[in-house]
């Protein structure tokens, strides 16, 4: 198990953060490409997508990135396969 090193990240302002991680204690990190889907998936969904998403986009607030879509190209990125 890799615990994550922080638990925020600037977004626009110093000082504004945005949690990516809630410390949880079961962090799986090393098998998501870094993308924690717990913080990032609206619906803490973490055996994949809900399939509701549509063009990379969540369907819960479709201007906040599917975190398993994030996951999907991350390890495609890492790994060079598809």
């Amino acid at each position: 198990m890799r615990d994550a090193l922080f638990v925020g990240m600037r977004t626009k302002e110093l000082g504004e953060f945005s949690e990516l991680c809630r410390a949880c204690g079961e962090c799986i990190l090393y098998e998501t490409g870094g993308v924690c889907p717990i913080t990032r998936c609206a619906k803490g969904l973490l055996n994949g997508p809900c399939g509701g998403m549509s063009n990379g986009k969540c369907e819960v607030d479709p201007e906040r990135d599917c975190a398993w879509y994030l996951i999907y190209n991350r390890l495609k990125l890492i790994t060079g396969k598809a």
